[in-house]
């Protein structure tokens, strides 16, 4: 499922960060969580994978995931500005490798750590 320009928007983007606009308005906010909207874990993996691929000009497709760290909730109403920084893009052999953050835009709150895996 594609979240680009549904459930967020690219507003920025410095290299390897890209500052999000999210949408609260989206069909999985209203499901996750009616009131106290929350993004999904799921879906923060999609993001960085579209970005990701982006970054690429391919399609990326979850392998694996090597460590995934959420220290706070990623909300559309409290933080509609999130930063992705990608601190590492790799290609190794028949997989691209992704390390990063995502943060509070502006503050530099940390919401999330990955380090994934992805396929072509």
């Amino acid at each position: 499922m594609k979240l680009l320009d549904a459930m967020y928007s690219i507003v920025s983007a410095e290299g390897q960060q890209l500052r999000l606009q999210l949408h609260p308005e989206h069909e999985i906010y209203q499901a996750h969580f009616p009131g106290n909207p929350i993004t999904p874990g799921v879906c923060q993996v999609q993001i960085v994978a579209e970005l990701a691929g982006r970054q690429l000009q391919r399609h990326l497709a979850l392998h694996r995931v090597v460590n995934l760290k959420f220290t706070a909730p990623v909300s559309p109403v409290e933080t509609p500005l999130i930063d992705v920084t990608l601190t590492s893009l790799s290609e190794a052999e028949d997989c691209v490798k992704v390390k990063g953050t995502i943060a509070a835009a502006g503050t530099g709150a940390l919401m999330t750590k990955f380090s994934l895996e992805f396929k072509s």
